[in-house]
Formats: C-alpha cells, sequence, structure tokens
C-alpha cells in the first residue's frame, strides 16, 4: 500500500488500512457521519417548542435559530473544501469528525437547567 504523510500518521489507523475489511469501515465512518449530521441537525428542530416555552416567544420566531444553524454550516462548507483541497479529504474528515465528536462529547456535560442545576434532562 502506498506510504501517506500527514496527519494520519499521528493516528493509529495503520490497523483499518491494511485490513481485508477497509471499505467496510469507509462505509461505517461515512454512514456515522452522515447520521451524526442529520441528528444534529434535527436536535434544533426537536428543541423547538421548549425553547418558545423558556423564552415566552413564539414558535416561528424560534424557527430561525435552526435557520441560522443552517445557514452558517452551509457557509463554512465552501471553506471546508478548500481547506481539504489543501490537506487531502481524508486529513479533512478524520480532523472534523474527530473535533465534532469530542464538541459534541463536552456539549452534552455543559447543559445547565434554568434554575441553576446541572442535569442532562429537561425538567419543567
Amino acid at each position: 500500500m502506498q506510504q501517506h504523510k500527514g496527519i494520519r500518521n499521528f493516528l493509529p489507523l495503520s490497523f483499518v488500512e491494511n485490513s481485508p475489511n477497509f471499505k467496510w469501515w469507509i462505509y461505517i465512518t461515512a454512514s456515522l457521519g452522515t447520521f451524526i449530521a442529520v441528528s444534529d441537525q434535527s436536535s434544533t428542530a426537536i428543541v423547538t417548542p421548549v425553547i418558545s416555552k423558556q423564552f415566552g416567544v413564539d414558535i416561528p420566531t424560534v424557527q430561525w435559530l435552526a435557520i441560522g444553524y443552517m445557514l452558517s454550516v452551509s457557509i463554512f462548507m465552501m471553506p471546508a473544501a478548500a481547506i481539504a483541497n489543501k490537506i487531502g479529504y481524508k486529513n479533512a474528515w478524520l480532523i472534523g469528525f474527530s473535533l465534532f465528536g469530542i464538541a459534541a462529547f463536552l456539549n452534552g456535560f455543559s447543559w445547565k437547567n434554568f434554575n441553576g442545576s446541572w442535569s442532562l434532562n429537561y425538567t419543567s
């Protein structure tokens, strides 16, 4: 197999690249990334009624949060493609997937209820 340069030399991926199931590893990674992206986008739509209730605004106003979130993600697609062209698509995927996973994990533990107590569940 061809010797690769870049960030992948620092990551323990040789067992995946040399695996006879390499195509399945790619499929699993792409499927997981797609699932995370879709669930991340739809999570803003799921919490719309809760945000509306907490801040005392109507649903159409709160829906602008989801629209703004999707627009901000769309705005960064072109710069991300330019970065991927420079560092390689696989390196860009690994860096982005890792950063998103770490941020999503940390975000799960950083939510604070409006009553001041730390919790991962919404309480009314």
